[in-house]
């Protein structure tokens, strides 16, 4: 945040933290709603030695067969939470009130002015280029026709789809990662 906005008096937000209620309520239910239940299935495969968190075949295995249902499984979270209607926000949803925000008054809004500031991104890799980083640091590995999974294993695009695809005819999450 200091890159982007250097280090003046409004580069953060200070308060009680009662003022944190929402994000805390939010991670709560994504915690309870979505991440518990993929939690104990990766613990339980483990507990039995299923699987090795510490080979990574089998960390590459997870990723193919969990990400999906897992990235699917939040992404309907996401929509119900922005659609869910705030008592204390005269009933308007999460949307509303971001929408709200982005259409009113934007010179007081930092972080809305940098979104409609197509040169923030220029910006910020000056800034980082000035620490001796560049942007690529931070990027997803992408070469050509391969796709690096974490830990290093190199699985071609054309492999990985496939693996997806027969993975996906498969019933239980542990049937398809034995």
């Amino acid at each position: 945040m200091s890159l982007v906005r250097d280090a003046g008096p409004n580069n953060h937000i200070t308060g009680r933290s009662v003022h944190n209620h929402r994000i805390e309520r939010l991670w709560t239910d994504v915690q309870i709603n979505e991440a518990e239940q993929f939690y104990r299935k990766l613990y339980d495969m483990e507990d039995r030695g299923i699987l090795d968190p510490y080979q990574d075949c089998h960390i590459c295995a997870i990723q193919l067969v969990f990400m999906p249902e897992i990235n699917k499984n939040l992404d309907e979270f996401r929509k119900v939470w922005n659609q869910h209607q705030l008592r204390t926000e005269e009933n308007r949803s999460p949307e509303q009130i971001w929408m709200d925000g982005m259409l009113s008054d934007t010179n007081g809004h930092t972080s809305v002015q940098e979104l409609q500031n197509p040169s923030a991104l220029d910006d910020l890799e000056d800034k980082l280029q000035a620490f001796g980083l560049s942007g690529q640091e931070f990027e997803d590995v992408d070469d050509g026709d391969r796709v690096v999974i974490r830990y290093g294993i190199i699985v071609p695009e054309a492999t990985r789809l496939e693996l997806q695809l027969q993975i996906q005819e498969i019933g239980s999450f542990e049937e398809k990662y034995t």
